[in-house]
């Protein structure tokens, strides 16, 4: 077996700081929406410099303790939610069925985790062959006109993680995080209830 690909530490340090910067940003924005657009823009940029501060002085390095840094789908949704604020835009509900995957992925690697499946899920997302199923998948995708700017944001996606390898050379911690999971549940329970959720 060949070792797998692992982010450089430079890389790996700079995409933390980044990636918490822009998902610090959005939920601050998120948590104080009701806000006039002055202050509610002012604490989320105070909240992105925040997480730009290096060693025990700032968020990152505590966050980082337990939970490195967020996935390349949390931070392509911050920027998403981060586009819509700059530009005053009314944000489209994501799909059932982007909330329904995150849930289900979600699940089956925490069942992984507690060594409840009988093959080793977490540990194939180290290879090769994942990534080139994302990546078709998603390029499939683009070929329907509703679908393709999903289809281009997991092309993306996966090519940013085929340069960078963040945040941890496995393609599973790219694509979905604990609290990516937590909140797909929450938000498929709250659709299902009938309640309005972002």
């Amino acid at each position: 077996m060949t070792a797998p690909l692992l982010p450089g530490l430079s890389m790996h340090l700079w995409g933390q700081h980044l990636g918490w910067a822009l998902v610090l940003a959005a939920i601050t924005g998120w948590l104080v929406q009701r806000a006039n657009a002055p202050i509610r823009r002012t604490l989320m940029a105070l909240g992105a410099m925040a997480a730009l501060v290096p060693g025990p002085q700032g968020p990152v390095y505590w966050l980082a303790l337990a939970y490195q840094m967020p996935s390349l789908v949390s931070v392509a949704l911050a920027l998403w939610w981060l586009q819509g604020e700059a530009g005053g835009q009314q944000r489209p509900r994501m799909p059932a069925a982007f909330w329904a995957g995150q849930a289900v992925l979600g699940g089956v690697l925490l069942l992984d985790t507690l060594a409840l499946l009988p093959w080793p899920i977490y540990a194939v997302g180290f290879g090769s062959a994942p990534l080139t199923v994302w990546l078709v998948v998603c390029a499939l995708f683009c070929v329907r006109p509703d679908l393709r700017t999903w289809g281009w944001s997991g092309v993306l996606i996966g090519l940013v993680f085929a340069v960078t390898r963040l945040p941890t050379g496995n393609l599973w911690d790219s694509v979905s995080d604990p609290w990516l999971f937590l909140l797909a549940v929450a938000t498929l329970l709250r659709r299902a209830g009938g309640q309005k959720t972002a």
